[in-house]
Parts: structure tokens; C-alpha cells; sequence
């Protein structure tokens, strides 16, 4: 089933996980510790998890304008020169086209902006999911940015929504481009964060029209000890270890599913190792006692964050 979402917001789809027995805490038991102004409760049980995991080391590769100028020959930029860009990119800019690769992890972002986020008045020739899932695979074959271990996740519809002024009523709607995406593991772990990204856009009448990769190139390192879940979600209640803030746009969140995940870094920072993080996912609850939404938070599941 196809989602939609306006504009290029993200909605991360991950893989749920099981390891081994659960700890019950009693048929239909909720646990309930306050967070701050958010009330956390635990609906079930926690995983039961080995107390040690894997660590993985980033082989982190140099980029350099000759590097880059090899990477924008397979997008078809061949009349241009690399050159800083922003700070932390070396980009590549062939009239519509623009290339930038971020020094800090290698993460490729290629771009037709005007076709990425055009302004229509009639629904864009898209393909059906099947063809876009090939139009991607097939991109990215082709620009030799196929990772092995990439899995197709699911696919996005970008819209421009027109609206009566003043209220929420749509008068109207497009579905502009098309996200096709996928996701990764490391030794049947999901891996998630801002680091973890493969989607290849595809806008009217079939044309690739962008594409962003951050997908490090990891190796495996030594076996760590990891906190308990129970730990991780005392940690989650009380504020500690948390890798990325999330603000929970409501009174109360209640825990359905806890897991374990690596983290990637976005691609501008700089990342040496990767760690596993617990990632606790739930709804958010409004002061009215209806749901308002999804949370995804996540804790280290080594002490601070540390090896």
C-alpha cells in the first residue's frame, strides 16, 4: 500500500523484532512511570534480550573532487568540474542538475529540484508501485549505488494540497513524486536514524528526478555488554541516554514495542562506530484520551552512549 505525506516528510517504517522470551509483567498489565510534563506507560511486556551484542566500526572512505567527478560521471554529469559546495559537500552542477557528496561519511545527494518539488495543476503521469520499485532498482543499479544488504521498505506519494483558507478542507490534491525506499540491517538488526537512508524519487512520466544514500560501510568489532530493557525504559521515563530528542505532542505515551537497532549518524557528522540503541515505539495520547499520533524514541542500550 502506497502512503502519502506532504512535502518530503519522513515516516520510518522498521523492522520489529524478537529475542527470545518476553518478561511478563502480568495478563494485560500496565505499567505507568511519570516523564517529566508526559506520562509514559508500558502496555505488556519487555523483550527478554541477550546481554551482549555486536559493535561494528565504520570504514569510512576520503572524498575528494576526483572521487566526486567519478561518482558524477555514472549520473551523467560530464561538461562540469567538482567544487566545494556547502560546507562539508563537494558538489557537481550540470544545468538542472546538481550533485553533492558529504566528506564526513561519503553520503551521495543527487537533485533535478524543479521536477523534485514541482508546482502542478494536473496529477503528474506516475507509475504504479511495481514499475517505480523497478525505475529505483534499476537507478540505482546503473549509478552503481545498489548496496547488497538494501531491501526494498516501502513507497512514499510527495503531494501538494490545496486548501480553503482558513480551514482544513482540501479542495484539492496531487500526488507530485514518488519516494521509493528501502531499508538495512546488520546481522538481522534493524539499523535506524538520520544515517540510514536509500530513496530514489520518481517524478512525471518516469523520471528519476532525485536520490539520497547514506549507507556506511561497517565491519564487525567486539562483543559489548548492553543494559537490561528494563533499564533502557527506566532511562526513556527518566530523560537519560537519549540518543535523539522527541518531542511527544500529547499527555501521555504508551510503550507497545520495545526492540534493539544500530545507530547511524546523519551525514554530515562524523562516525567512528556504530552502537546498538533501543528503539520504543508507541502512540501518543492527547488530554482527551484519543490518540494523536505515533512515538519513536530511542535510548543507548550501552551506559552514556559509550563503548
Amino acid at each position: 500500500m502506497r502512503k502519502l505525506i506532504i512535502g518530503l516528510g519522513i515516516v520510518a517504517m522498521l523492522a520489529v523484532l524478537s529475542f527470545g522470551q518476553a518478561t511478563n509483567f502480568g495478563s494485560n498489565v500496565i505499567n505507568t512511570k511519570d516523564g517529566g510534563s508526559v506520562q509514559y506507560e508500558l502496555e505488556g511486556s519487555l523483550p527478554s534480550i541477550n546481554d551482549t551484542v555486536k559493535i561494528y566500526t565504520i570504514r569510512n572512505s576520503i572524498v575528494t573532487t576526483e572521487s566526486v567527478a567519478e561518482i558524477g560521471s555514472k549520473f551523467g554529469f560530464v561538461n562540469c568540474s567538482p567544487s566545494n559546495a556547502d560546507p562539508g559537500t563537494i558538489g557537481m552542477f550540470d544545468g538542472e542538475k546538481h550533485l553533492f557528496v558529504y566528506e564526513k561519511s561519503g553520503a551521495i545527494w543527487y537533485a533535478i529540484p524543479s521536477k523534485m518539488d514541482p508546482v502542478v495543476d494536473m496529477q503528474p503521469n506516475l507509475p504504479d508501485d511495481e514499475i517505480a520499485k523497478k525505475i529505483a532498482t534499476d537507478f540505482l543499479v546503473s549509478t552503481n549505488c545498489l548496496p547488497q544488504d538494501a531491501k526494498f521498505n516501502e513507497i512514499v506519494a510527495d503531494q501538494q494540497i490545496t486548501a480553503e483558507k482558513g480551514t482544513d478542507k482540501v479542495i484539492q490534491s496531487y500526488n507530485t513524486t514518488l519516494q521509493v525506499r528501502y531499508q538495512r540491517e546488520i546481522n538481522g538488526i534493524p539499523v535506524v536514524g538520520p544515517g540510514s537512508k536509500l530513496k530514489v524519487f520518481i517524478g512525471d512520466n518516469n523520471g528519476v528526478v532525485g536520490m539520497f544514500k547514506v549507507w556506511r560501510d561497517v565491519m564487525p568489532d567486539i562483543n559489548i555488554k548492553i543494559k537490561t530493557p528494563e533499564k533502557a525504559y527506566s532511562d526513556l521515563v527518566e530523560g537519560n541516554d537519549i540518543v535523539l530528542p522527541v518531542r511527544a505532542d500529547g499527555d501521555k505515551v504508551i510503550i507497545k514495542n520495545v526492540t534493539l537497532g544500530y545507530w547511524m549518524e546523519p551525514a554530515d557528522k562524523e562516525q567512528t562506530n556504530v552502537l546498538p540503541v533501543y528503539i520504543f515505539k508507541g502512540d501518543v495520547i492527547d488530554s482527551n484520551g484519543k490518540y494523536s499520533g505515533q512515538y519513536e524514541g530511542y535510548v543507548y542500550a550501552t551506559e552514556g552512549g559509550l563503548i
